[in-house]
């Protein structure tokens, strides 16, 4: 059997190869829409230009292909029916195996294959999840990530020294963290453990603010928006308006009729959080910034806890006066005239706030 790295002319039949697979061990349990999802993935030559592929050969044919994701993540694993059980992954994965230069590679398993990575070393390190229909378990190998000397000892991402992080320390380890870090702090922001979901949360959200490589699961924090955590849907708004800026593709626009819908949770800190979290769209997105006025002029505050209000009106005359400053809506200034002379509202508030707005008028 021989194990190498594929010539871009051999791309497509490897990719013949993960389709015919998929659909003959992997797809029956999958819905319609993760089965199309797949589909539509692997005849993506855009996004699949990115893909280092491997091969694995039996007298000329074909009979395994890996693909990886940088160093670090495995995107296509298959293995042709008839040579499963035959050692064929596992002299793919050999192959592969030392080219992480974090010691660490991260896989998205499908449930058929969750055993088969289990063998080669791999843990779960979250639950099941599921995104666009494609139901997939996070897993990692080794389970252990080994230091790594690069001049100095670079801190260890685990679950034990997130509980130990402190804020202060926060920025400098979002700098240094590395794809395989990503995948395991995403993992972990649905962790019943505070201790651990929190300085998750804190680490990936600062890594925001300097790279767009989380800028990749944004369809794992939509799909927070609908948890039944409340935290869990505040981290979700977070860490998309955070992400905002580096989208370029529309991703902001499709996903916020399903942010803004959080304006009507139970929860009086979820819109809160939703309210204030928008200031960042806001800035990133000024195209949607119309859509984003209606909704929050059209937030029925009545329908709010009473000691809450005044704090939920406060955030959304913060959000109506950064739209003010690149534009004029009749309607704008419809509501920031009734709101200041209504009843909601403290004198001190008020004031700040009529001095805000005169001072863009000025």
């Amino acid at each position: 059997m021989e194990i190498r790295l594929l010539e871009p002319g051999e791309r497509a039949s490897a990719l013949r190869l993960a389709e015919d697979v998929f659909m003959r061990f992997v797809a029956p349990d999958y819905s319609e829409q993760g089965v199309s999802t797949f589909l539509s993935y692997v005849r993506d030559g855009t996004a699949l230009n990115a893909l280092i592929f491997y091969g694995a050969f039996e007298d000329g044919a074909l009979i395994g292909m890996l693909a990886m994701r940088s160093s670090h993540h495995i995107s296509l694993f298959f293995v042709d029916g008839e040579f499963q059980g035959r050692g064929v992954g596992r002299s793919l994965f050999d192959m592969i195996r030392g080219s992480a230069s974090s010691g660490v590679i991260t896989v998205h398993s499908s449930p058929y294959a969750k055993g088969i990575y289990q063998k080669l070393g791999f843990v779960a390190i979250s639950d099941e999840q599921v995104s666009d229909g494609i139901r997939y378990i996070p897993m990692k190998y080794p389970c252990e990530r080994p230091i790594r000397q690069t001049g100095s000892d670079r801190r260890v991402i685990t679950k034990d020294s997130l509980r130990s992080i402190v804020k202060s320390v926060v920025p400098d380890t979002a700098a240094a963290l590395d794809s395989a870090d990503l995948e395991c702090l995403v993992g972990w922001l649905c962790d019943k453990d505070d201790a651990v979901r929190y300085p998750a949360f804190l680490l990936l959200l600062q890594r925001s603010t300097l790279s767009n490589d989380v800028l990749l699961y944004w369809d794992r924090f939509v799909e927070m928006l609908s948890g039944e955590n409340p935290y869990q849907r505040g981290i979700g708004l977070a860490l998309l308006a955070e992400n905002a800026k580096w989208d370029e593709i529309g991703k902001t626009e499709a996903m916020l009729p399903d942010y803004i819908a959080l304006l009507q949770d139970q929860k009086p800190v979820t819109i809160r959080q939703c309210v204030q979290n928008l200031q960042k769209i806001v800035a990133s997105h000024p195209g949607l910034n119309r859509f984003i006025a209606e909704k929050l002029i059209a937030l029925d505050l009545e329908a709010i806890r009473q000691s809450m209000r005044k704090l939920v009106l406060t955030d959304i005359l913060t959000v109506l006066l950064k739209i003010r400053e690149t534009e004029r809506d009749e309607a704008i200034e419809l509501y920031v005239l009734q709101a200041l002379s209504g009843g909601i509202l403290d004198a001190k508030t008020k004031k700040r706030f009529r001095l805000l707005f005169g001072a863009q008028n000025a």
